[in-house]
């Protein structure tokens, strides 16, 4: 019954994966129009997608030195300690009783012209140094966004009367308009700020989670994508300071699928009860197979392993960031990278949280790799974790 329930899932998902990729194809940040992706649903859930877990060596990849897909990693010392004094989700107790999705449809509202917030008019608005109109319209839209990541409540029901595809639309060009105010806020060193801005891009990537359907689900994974690479390029600038306790705090999943699973499932329990009420009584119906089937369909609670997956590739993600922040902190307070993962016994270090194992770390002549462990049957590089870590004091 499970392998029935899986096929179908897949089904849906990649129906809607292929209707939500028709919306922007020129978008390259989309985890959804990563034909890796497609590719990954459509495997079989019961092949290990994984090499087979070390938990014990960290320092076993010398050949990665000859690699040529590495993404070059820049570490500079940390400015501060690790502490929590930054956030990059909202905390609970801070959060007010309004509703999410009232700021979001008036953010919404503010970005129905797509040729308006074009990614190289947010890159202009968001780089002058002179107030216009345009501009102090795009703060009010992230102003919008940031109110909304401090509510606790989002509901998408107030939404039905959007179409979908100019949803997700509109839900692209806020992801970007988030995206590219981080990435000005770094390139000034406002770092205070540009941590603000991604706490409210993660925020909203959580609220969108909340929607109906897996392509909710999908832009979701790709709005904490863009927000972590944000991050990602924060980490890596002069005089940042350490975020390695923020991310520590950081709640795992980031994005949460499975309440959007469960409303698919019952989607599906919903048309085939249709289904039988219609053709109960014809020749090839087997009706207590398909009322065990139904009521399978009804109690499943279990994600399919492809759906587990992409949000386990999202908190690798976070994962590795994590851990290049535990080695940032190893380089500001000894002068070095260290040696082995094992040098830093200040911090227990994250695992991959897809293969259930630790990262790979290596370090050589003043060069480090991290990397993350793939499949050799199911590689799908561009979901790898491959870090050349290169210190600069």
């Amino acid at each position: 019954m499970k392998n029935t329930y899986y096929i179908l899932l897949i089904i849906v998902l990649l129906s809607q994966l292929v209707n939500a990729k028709g919306s922007d194809p020129n978008e390259p940040n989309d985890i959804i129009t990563d034909p890796n992706i497609l590719a990954f649903l459509i495997s079989d859930p019961n092949e290990p997608n994984d090499l087979t877990p070390d938990k014990h060596k960290h320092n076993t990849l010398p050949e990665d030195f000859h690699e040529a897909a590495l993404e070059p990693m820049t570490i500079y010392k940390a400015t501060d300690l690790p502490e929590l004094k930054y956030r990059l989700l909202p905390v609970k107790c801070q959060l007010t009783e309004e509703d999410a999705a009232d700021y979001y449809l008036k953010a919404l509202k503010a970005v129905t012209d797509p040729n308006q917030y074009a990614s190289g008019l947010i890159d202009h608005l968001l780089s002058t140094e002179k107030t216009n109109e345009d501009l102090q319209k795009l703060n009010s839209v992230i102003e919008l966004l940031s109110t909304a990541g401090n509510c606790s409540n989002c509901s998408w029901d107030k939404f039905k009367k959007v179409k979908t595809p100019q949803l997700i639309s509109n839900l692209k060009i806020l992801t970007q308009i988030l995206a590219k105010k981080a990435s000005v806020q770094i390139e000034n060193r406002n770092y205070k700020q540009a941590v603000d801005t991604i706490r409210t891009g993660l925020a909203f990537a959580r609220n969108i989670a909340k929607g109906d359907t897996m392509i909710h689900g999908t832009q979701a994974v790709s709005t904490a994508s863009i927000m972590l690479t944000q991050l990602e390029a924060l980490v890596q600038s002069p005089q940042a300071p350490s975020l390695l306790r923020s991310l520590q705090d950081m709640r795992r999943p980031l994005v949460n699928l499975s309440p959007i699973m469960q409303k698919e499932s019952r989607l599906l329990y919903d048309e085939y009860s249709h289904f039988i009420a219609v053709n109960r009584r014809g020749r090839y119906i087997n009706s207590e197979r398909y009322d065990e089937m139904m009521q399978n369909l009804a109690e499943q609670g279990a994600l399919p392993p492809q759906v587990t997956s992409l949000m386990n590739r999202l908190d690798r993600f976070a994962a590795a960031l994590e851990c290049f922040e535990a080695i940032r902190f190893y380089t500001s307070k000894y002068g070095s990278l260290p040696q082995s993962l094992s040098d830093i016994d200040e911090f227990q270090l994250p695992i991959d949280p897809v293969t259930q194992s630790h990262f790979h770390y290596i370090c050589k002549d003043g060069r480090a790799i991290l990397k993350s462990t793939q499949s050799k049957k199911h590689p799908q590089p561009s979901a790898a974790i491959k870090y050349e870590l290169i210190y600069k004091k």
